[in-house]
């Protein structure tokens, strides 16, 4: 069967070849009956010819076909044309994980939001009984907005079963296919490469393979030949990352990675349920600062320095002394018992400028500020109706779709399962804009971008975020939120003094604004003034903060002159 541009199969046609693989052909084709571009993949010669394979392919095809996950390619269709097995499946705009990985290594934000992505597809699959059994980065899509979508889920089984390899026969006669140690084998387990029973700790594996890649560059386990990298991986340990290429100085992800390569399936991470809150908290740590960044590149706009790394250094040459443990443990303290419960208690103020044609839309409003700043999950959902209220009211209400679109941003970071996180960042970034288009200069529109544009899901564009903020202190300078927030990213970046100016600027405003005190103290500690630091601390502490601490952690330490390291 020939296939090319302006074939007909059914009522799909052929716009171009996409590329090709172990698996099969993939095209590009346009669905006539729907009017939508679609993959088409035609399955190896044999799969048609074969009833036992051919069923197996709609077995577990039928079976893929139920899963609905923003971050799993959906199948359409399975069919047979000339002699050919085909599947139908959504066209993704885009590059491979592969492609992405020859042309640059993304930072560390990145690849953490890749693996979290990839990680809530196969927890879903798990959940339903499939086994993906070939993650590697060619089944690994990156669309032109980010998102991540998972391929061939189930297909490896069709096409192999019961296993990729077949036992010993299979596995012999792989070690001598030229070109298939690029392919498959370097993510394989050690149980799949022996030709055994799979279960979902076989994807974990494979996933550890992949987010090593990610963040290093490389394969876990590399050689010349197929034979030497399944040796590797049944008896060699993966070398450890280079640190720089991680551009920070935790090692939590380096931790993860080895319990998914376990070679011992029984000490892995037993499922991706376990395997993910883990792995979301290193991407918090990294995002609230906890993890602290390593020396970046300069840009022309924004320069960004070492001083943070020069005075963690400095901080460590100090060893355990007292003071350390009392500023450490004050600092903890502080940001359990104040950041964790909520970001401020002050009453909100009308900023100026800010009104309505209609007393109910204002009321609204005013009660959703309130709320807006909350941690608390209820909070957020009560300012998201009060904002909701207030523009049924008065459509035309530009601060409310401002606030609008922080709690919505609120919600998606802090509250919201992965699967509604971009629709909520999306309606944010509209609102946003809804608010700046009725009201080119309303402060509290730049600032509520800046806050959006500070997050994972715009992968923290330092230099956009700063002018956000920067804008919004021009229109309103008494904008304590916004030099609270200006000051942050600063502080994220290593520009410390800048940083501290800002949260200086917050509390003359403010004096209220704990959290912007709490990371005055931090700075405070990173330049190394660690008296400065400790009076901070010594300013913000209160019994709720120190309940909430001992709540968490019961005994800290084992005294104020013990030997017990702090928590870094």
């Amino acid at each position: 069967m020939n296939i090319g541009p302006g074939t007909l199969i059914k009522n799909y046609e052929i716009l171009s070849a996409l590329g090709a693989g172990g698996m099969g052909e993939v095209y590009l084709a346009e669905d006539k009956r729907l009017g939508r571009k679609v993959a088409i993949k035609f399955l190896p010669a044999g799969v048609a010819t074969d009833e036992r394979a051919w069923q197996r392919l709609l077995r577990e095809a039928k079976t893929a076909a139920t899963l609905d996950h923003p971050n799993i390619c959906a199948i359409y269709e399975v069919g047979q044309e000339d002699g050919r097995s085909f599947i139908v499946l959504q066209y993704i705009e885009g590059e491979t994980l592969a492609a992405r990985l020859k042309r640059q290594l993304p930072d560390l934000r990145e690849a953490l939001a890749i693996a979290a992505q990839v990680a809530g597809a196969l927890n879903e699959a798990h959940a339903r009984g499939i086994i993906h059994r070939d993650i590697k980065p060619e089944n690994i899509m990156l669309t032109t907005r980010g998102q991540v979508k998972v391929l061939d889920f189930g297909l490896a089984k069709a096409l192999r079963d019961p296993g990729i390899l077949e036992g010993e026969t299979e596995t012999g006669s792989m070690l001598s296919i030229p070109g298939m140690v690029m392919g498959t084998v370097p993510y394989m387990s050690p149980e799949q490469v022996r030709g055994e029973e799979l279960d979902g700790r076989s994807d974990i594996f494979s996933f550890g393979t992949v987010l090593y890649e990610l963040l290093s560059g490389r394969r876990p386990f590399e050689a010349k030949s197929t034979a030497e990298v399944i040796s590797a991986i049944l008896t060699k340990e993966a070398p450890p990352i280079n640190r720089s290429s991680l551009g920070h100085t935790g090692s939590a992800e380096e931790e993860l990675i080895r319990k998914c390569l376990e070679k011992d399936a029984a000490l892995r991470y037993q499922t991706m349920g376990d395997l993910i809150p883990d792995l979301e908290q290193i991407r918090r740590e990294y995002e609230s600062g906890q993890v602290r960044p390593a020396t970046r590149p300069t840009t022309e706009t924004t320069k960004v320095t070492p001083k943070a790394a020069i005075a963690e250094a400095r901080w460590r040459r100090l060893g355990v002394s007292r003071l350390a443990l009392i500023l450490t443990a004050v600092a903890l303290a502080v940001a359990a018992g104040v950041y964790r419960l909520s970001f401020r208690t002050q009453k909100p103020t009308p900023a100026p400028g800010v009104k309505s044609a209609k007393a109910t839309a204002y009321d609204a409003y005013m009660r959703g500020k309130v709320n807006v700043s909350s941690e608390n999950p209820d909070n957020n959902e009560a300012a998201i109706k009060l904002f909701e209220q207030a523009i049924a009211a008065d459509p035309n209400f530009a601060a409310a779709y401002a606030e609008l679109a922080r709690a919505y941003s609120i919600k998606a970071r802090f509250f919201a399962p992965v699967p509604e996180k971009k629709k909520l960042n999306e309606e944010a970034e509209v609102d946003v804009e809804k608010a700046l288009a009725l009201d080119p200069n309303l402060a509290e529109g730049y600032f509520a971008r800046g806050l959006i544009l500070w997050t994972p899901y715009k992968r923290f564009p330092h230099e956009q975020a700063v002018q956000s903020y920067k804008r919004a202190l021009e229109l309103n300078p008494n904008l304590d939120e916004a030099h609270h927030q200006l000051g942050f990213v600063y502080l994220h970046i290593g520009l410390l003094d800048k940083g501290w100016q800002e949260l200086q600027r917050a509390l003359a405003i403010n004096p209220g604004n704990t959290l912007a005190r709490y990371r005055l103290g931090v700075i405070d500690m990173c330049r190394g003034k660690y008296e400065e630091a400790f009076r901070s601390s010594i300013a913000l502490r209160s019994k709720r903060a120190l309940r909430s601490w001992r709540l968490i952690h019961p005994r800290p330490y084992s005294g104020w002159g013990g030997t017990r390291k702090p928590r870094r």
